[in-house]
């Protein structure tokens, strides 16, 4: 029974956590966002998770409307109105895919964000993620903004409502997340990212390499075994140096503007206006309290 007792307690536990969470973004969760993004070490059966989550509201512990289970705390945004909005960029950015497609060297292309987690309004812009192939990481990326700039959708400025904010490159051998950077706002994001483009299983690798996150989010188990992994090749000669050149130029560019953004031969993360700090801050408070 004190077993049983104590498994009661990490689900409450779990499920208030993962309110308290989305709290800070005043976001209610529909039954299958909540299981899916349950924050716990430990997985729980369907089953059990279900007697805990319905003794909670029962007990009005925690707020349930229209589907929707959120912290009593707040008061929550319109879940219908924040996904139609998000369904709405998605398809905007459809036009925008099928001509990033034709980089060869675009491994993996994710919308992350607001978007990805079908909260945003109408004043979110539109953030990606791109892997590319080794040693192309800066092409990649001046490719990606040429085209976004000739479409007419990259982002000017802070908060551009419908543009596309290209905010992070990795390429192949940086698909593990630094260890100083593992955090449950990191984590989180991973497991919500709206794969886009995928060539050779890459987002299985990116996450295969992330398995860390289920140390946040254990029921997000996503199959990543039997992949082969390919010896990755350093490309012509001509295209290196044309990598070079790309680098130098888009860093000397940068250097009139930099702030705090994480550039090197393998990761370019622009972090003007990184919410990182306020969240885990938010989140701690409602999770203790």
């Amino acid at each position: 029974m004190p077993r049983e007792r104590a498994k009661e307690r990490a689900c409450d536990s779990a499920i208030r956590k993962t309110l308290a969470y989305r709290a800070t973004f005043r976001y209610p969760l529909s039954y299958h966002q909540l299981f899916n993004t349950l924050i716990s070490i430990r997985i729980f059966k369907k089953e059990f998770f279900d007697k805990e989550l319905n003794k909670l509201v029962k007990t009005a512990q925690i707020g349930y409307r229209d589907g929707k289970y959120f912290d009593k705390r707040i008061k929550p945004v319109s879940w219908e109105f924040r996904y139609k909005q998000s369904k709405e960029a998605l398809y905007k950015v459809e036009k925008v895919i099928k001509v990033l497609k034709n980089i060869p060297w675009i491994k993996l292309l994710c919308v992350t964000g607001s978007v990805a987690a079908f909260n945003s309004d109408k004043g979110s812009d539109i953030d990606i993620f791109v892997v590319t192939k080794t040693h192309r990481l800066w092409l990649t990326r001046g490719f990606v903004a040429v085209i976004l700039k000739a479409m007419g959708m990259y982002i000017r400025k802070d908060s551009d409502p419908g543009r596309i904010c290209p905010n992070l490159f990795i390429d192949e051998e940086a698909f593990a997340w630094p260890n100083n950077d593992r955090s449950i706002f990191t984590a989180h994001e991973i497991i919500l990212m709206h794969p886009l483009i995928d060539r050779d299983q890459t987002y299985l690798k990116f996450l295969r390499a992330n398995d860390w996150v289920k140390s946040h989010f254990a029921n997000f188990n996503l199959y990543t075994g039997g992949m082969k992994t390919k010896k990755l090749s350093s490309g012509s000669r001509l295209v290196n140096l044309l990598e070079k050149i790309a680098t130098k130029l888009q860093l000397k560019y940068m250097e009139k503007k930099r702030t705090n953004e994480v550039t090197n031969k393998h990761m370019i993360h622009f972090r003007k206006n990184d919410n990182t700090g306020w969240i885990l801050e938010s989140y701690k408070k409602l999770s203790k309290s």
